[in-house]
């Protein structure tokens, strides 16, 4: 198995919208929706995609719905160990929540339903699929729920940082690697200065 190089920069999100244009996938799988940042970037790359997105936090839920151009469900992805989980948002931010809970904060927790994506998908995409993650330091536990699901994604992109924000738990850079290595074309962090992640031989979308 080849371990990812690492090597550090800055995505042009233009860039990268051109990048992801050239791929054609038909299908969009976002695990975190959030504030949806990234969203404008993904329709104009890919108007004709079908788009099938995760979101536990009930308030990023709601709002993601009156402009999200596919399936919204409202459940946290898990590798499959548990029902519920509780999750935490900060307060006064209702756009993102995670599983991790930050040290001496006022996080206010969630209790939610659980999925994996191998649950969900009993039926695989058919096509080109992008896997999206932007799931606040649960990447590893997704990946380890999504091995079937995996056989159909041809590129997984994950905003993560290494940094835990003072939340106990948080994922390592190794734990990130142990999870994907091998098992897909590149991941990288979009929208700041971080680290990207590339399978060797295989091209990058653009670096500024």
């Amino acid at each position: 198995m080849n371990k990812p190089r690492l090597t550090r920069g800055v995505i042009r999100l233009d860039g990268l919208s051109e990048w992801l244009g050239e791929q054609q996938f038909t299908t969009v799988v976002q695990v975190g929706i959030g504030r949806g940042l990234e969203l404008p970037i993904l329709r104009k790359a890919m108007p004709a995609a079908a788009f099938i997105g995760f979101e536990a936090l009930p308030e990023a839920a709601a709002l993601a719905a009156l402009t999200y151009p596919g399936t919204i469900v409202p459940m946290a992805v898990t590798d499959g160990s548990q029902d519920k989980v509780t999750i935490w948002r900060r307060e006064g931010r209702t756009d993102a929540s995670s599983l991790y809970p930050r040290e001496n904060k006022c996080d206010i927790p969630y209790e939610v339903a659980t999925t994996t994506l191998d649950t969900y998908f009993q039926v695989l995409p058919v096509g080109r699929t992008l896997l999206w993650l932007d799931a606040e330091g649960s990447e590893p536990s997704i990946i380890k729920g999504a091995t079937k699901f995996l056989a159909c994604v041809d590129v997984i992109v994950t905003e993560v940082s290494f940094t835990s924000g003072n939340r106990p738990g948080w994922p390592t850079r190794d734990a990130l690697y142990e999870a994907i290595a091998g098992r897909f074309v590149f991941a990288f962090h979009t929208l700041r200065v971080g680290d990207v992640l590339v399978r060797p031989n295989e091209k990058s979308p653009p670096q500024g």
